[in-house]
């Protein structure tokens, strides 16, 4: 048990070393814009009232001629004031086009019903698709298309900012996680696209009859990067660039915490051997320390605790420079605490209901 309870902490390390000796060495390079290409942006929204002015702001203020510019926005039944706001935005800008979607398709729900209806109506080869309670940053358009040109689908990092400590931490966590895909999609084993920040050729999609031909998904981003990247090969890339990093709004509540982490535990354990093999052993890594306590002198474990978060420190210190995000790290020390909670919590969470509310839906 004690060389297990080791075997699992070096391997820890030892991917984690890895993964920043990889982005040290082969960070995303910048490619150079020839030419603008047409664009279609997607976005489903449902209740969005509060973030709908910050999104289409920051769409109106994309370095990006507009006149190469299809943004199609999904009202999917909305119960506040978002179909309103929308159709108040649609009057000013010419380029924007609101779709209210009322009907399903087949067995179809909430994002994924709505972006198999949008899909259709693209005008573009090269779509985007980002989420209501996104900020996109100026040069996002730009650098997404210009990756595209080479690729069947390309997805990028997004991370949550908020002024609260309960934001700081997800933003934290949510670049722990995500920026492992990095590593992953440059050694030809790509995990999974980000549903509010990615893009693909429409003809590639339209190939397998799109998201009709595919079952209902809670993670409908997972479900078609699986279809057009895993089963098909087609050709993936992950872009860790400041310039595509899209800031989501924050959780703001535990309750509403626990379902996107359900809704994403969903996708997750359908993801492809290595990726599962990520996450067990990351389930595994707070139990089989604190297991340590039982089995080695306190001093020892401690150290053991010690370097794990050593190497998450250098391994957050790396996604965050390459993001230009390091001002996060800050609360690393409560991060650790965070995490510990999190990884102990959840696996019993996920055990007491299959159900998921989400955008005052529930899904089973």
């Amino acid at each position: 048990m004690n060389n297990l309870i080791l075997g699992i902490l070096l391997l820890y390390i030892f991917t984690h070393l890895v993964y920043i000796l990889h982005f040290l060495v082969y960070p995303n390079p910048k490619i150079k814009i020839v030419n603008h290409l047409p664009v279609t942006i997607l976005i489903a929204v449902r209740n969005e009232e509060k973030n709908l002015t910050r999104l289409l702001e920051s769409l109106n203020s994309q370095n990006y001629p507009k006149e190469l510019v299809e943004v199609i926005i999904g009202n999917d039944q909305s119960e506040d004031n978002s179909y309103q706001i929308l159709k108040e935005y649609e009057k000013i800008y010419s380029w924007i086009k609101i779709i209210n979607i009322e009907k399903k398709i087949g067995n179809l729900k909430g994002k994924q019903n709505v972006l198999a209806h949008l899909v259709p109506l693209a005008t573009h080869e090269n779509i985007l698709i980002t989420d209501a309670d996104i900020q996109l940053p100026p040069e996002w358009i730009k650098t997404m298309v210009s990756y595209l040109q080479n690729y069947d689908m390309i997805s990028a990092p997004t991370i949550v900012q908020g002024n609260r400590l309960f934001h700081q931490l997800q933003g934290l966590d949510w670049l722990f996680s995500i920026s492992v895909i990095k590593p992953f999609s440059d050694w030809g084993l790509p995990i999974t696209a980000v549903g509010n920040n990615m893009g693909f050729k429409k003809s590639e999609y339209m190939k397998f009859g799109g998201y009709e031909k595919l079952p209902f998904s809670l993670t409908e981003d997972y479900i078609l990067f699986e279809k057009m990247i895993l089963k098909d090969k087609g050709k993936f890339q992950w872009v860790h660039l400041p310039e595509v990093l899209n800031i989501s709004q924050p959780i703001e509540d535990l309750s509403s915490f626990f379902n996107q982490r359900k809704r994403w535990f969903e996708g997750a354990k359908k993801g492809p051997w290595y990726a599962i093999l990520i996450f067990i052993h990351h389930v595994l890594i707070y139990p089989t320390l604190f297991l340590g306590f039982l089995l080695f002198s306190f001093p020892f474990a401690l150290c053991l605790f010690l370097m794990k978060w050593i190497i998450d420190f250098l391994w957050l210190w790396t996604a965050c420079a390459a993001i230009k995000k390091t001002y996060l790290l800050k609360n690393f020390l409560l991060f650790q605490v965070y995490f510990i909670l999190i990884t102990l919590i959840l696996p019993f969470y996920f055990l007491i209901s299959r159900k998921v509310i989400w955008k005052g839906r529930i899904y089973d």
